[in-house]
């Protein structure tokens, strides 16, 4: 999403203000739509036992590597926040400008997750888990964003850990980007400024590399409950800061735009055919079992997620470096559906686990109750469960989108800006307050 601001008056007599217009990117849009369907053909495959268990019929073995290839998308939602998030903090720092305030930010943020995420948990509870609910806490902890901490089994959230991931990094930003802020003031100039910024990006990258080394130490066992915590994608969003600095520097300094952003503007199909490189590296599963998708070995999880950086950061370099023009880019991801399915790209990765547990017949609303996918895995064909799930989540989606996420979203910016005109309208003085002050001493000679 780029942010603009416009002047306007409002009739009132008060002097024009500021207000912040937010114009959606096609491409980011595109991106969101592709790596979200992505993952929901990732999930949808191993439900239908395509992948993971190929060698009961040997001829899935195809399809089964190419679709658990598609599990690097899932990065791109990190760097992506990451980018955009610290992009307007690093810019401030980096111009010597206002910083943002941290009200809107929050405010902003948290409406675009929290109240679909809310709503998908309600639906989980009541028409999925409702009989497995042994007490308050069992309630409480999706609501409070604890799962990831104290993991237990429930139906329908089980990609909700990015949610929890997300939050937690976005409460986080606003400290990092102060801590940031205060060393890199201190440049003389725009560019060392920016330098001053890149320090802290490498240093997420090394913690998220040593805790993925750590989860999979022998004493860990297998997946851990340490495996979901926020830490995991510390490198994942420490490079989605390097790219919103590198962003932030072109657009205060055109002058020392990174060499990087000349040759992605430049050669912006090499870097996706590298990207296309880092996906076949990842259907290979190097230290794994190809078409299985599991990476519970040290080396297998650490080259996972190094591939998980290089193809987010391949992906998006193309787009955000000024000047790119691109007809492969604008074909894959501005065309009309593809936009669409962008702008409800949230709810499409948030809703396709339920979808897919109902058609499954798998909730408490059934005879049968709340069945793991596991028990489950099979039963339907791939296609048909594709067909199902898809559909039905697109559909879901749209309404999330147009009932819930979209109508919060526009009340919390007219409250926004009506609190910005309030701010910079005028104190009015009266006659009396006037009068008093032309007494004065100050105002005698």
């Amino acid at each position: 999403m780029s942010v603009t601001t416009t002047r306007v008056a409002d009739g009132t007599g008060r002097p024009a203000v500021a207000t912040r217009e937010a114009k959606r990117l096609p491409q980011f849009d595109g991106v969101r739509a592709v790596c979200a369907l992505a993952l929901l053909v990732v999930h949808v495959a191993w439900t239908a036992g395509l992948t993971g268990s190929y060698t009961d019929d040997p001829n899935n073995l195809p399809a089964a590597i190419l679709i658990n290839g598609f599990q690097v998308a899932v990065g791109v939602f990190f760097l992506l926040s990451g980018l955009f998030l610290y992009r307007p903090f690093a810019q401030a720092t980096i111009a010597g400008t206002q910083r943002p305030k941290l009200r809107p930010y929050l405010l902003r943020r948290l409406l675009r997750l929290l109240p679909a995420y809310y709503v998908v948990t309600a639906v989980a509870l009541l028409v999925l888990n409702y009989s497995s609910i042994d007490g308050v806490w069992y309630v409480l902890r999706p609501v409070l964003l604890m799962q990831n901490y104290d993991p237990l089994f429930m139906v329908g959230m089980d990609i909700t850990w990015t949610v929890v991931t997300e939050v937690h990094w976005y409460l986080a930003l606003p400290l990092i980007a102060f801590l940031n802020h205060l060393y890199a003031r201190r440049g003389a100039t725009p560019a060392s400024r920016a330098r001053r910024l890149m320090i802290a990006p490498p240093l997420l990258v090394l913690v998220g590399f040593a805790w993925t080394y750590y989860i999979h130490t022998d004493s860990m066992g297998p997946f851990p409950p340490e495996y979901w915590w926020p830490v995991s994608m510390a490198a994942n969003f420490g490079v989605g800061l390097a790219l919103g600095v590198m962003s932030a520097l072109t657009r205060v300094s055109p002058k020392d735009k990174p060499a990087l952003f000349g040759l992605a503007s430049r050669r912006p199909g090499a870097f996706w055919f590298a990207a296309l490189i880092v996906f076949a590296i990842n259907c290979a599963e190097p230290f794994g079992r190809p078409g299985y998708g599991d990476y519970d070995t040290m080396g297998g999880s650490l080259i996972f997620y190094a591939l998980l950086i290089s193809f987010g950061t391949l992906i998006l370099l193309p787009m955000i470096a000024p000047g790119t023009k691109s007809r492969m880019i604008d074909v894959t991801l501005t065309n009309r559906p593809i936009v669409y399915l962008g702008r409800i790209s949230y709810g499409i990765y948030l809703w396709h686990f339920i979808v897919l547990n109902l058609y499954l017949g798998s909730g408490s609303i059934f005879d049968a109750g709340p069945q793991q996918l596991p028990a489950l895995r099979g039963t339907v064909g791939f296609w048909e469960l594709e067909a199902a799930v898809l559909i039905g989540t697109v559909i879901v989606a749209s309404l999330s989108y147009y009932l819930i996420e979209r109508p919060i979203l526009n009340f919390g910016e007219r409250r926004l800006n009506a609190k910005k005109l309030a701010d910079q309208a005028p104190v009015p003085v009266v006659p009396a307050q006037r009068e008093a002050a032309d007494r004065s001493p100050a105002s005698v000679g």
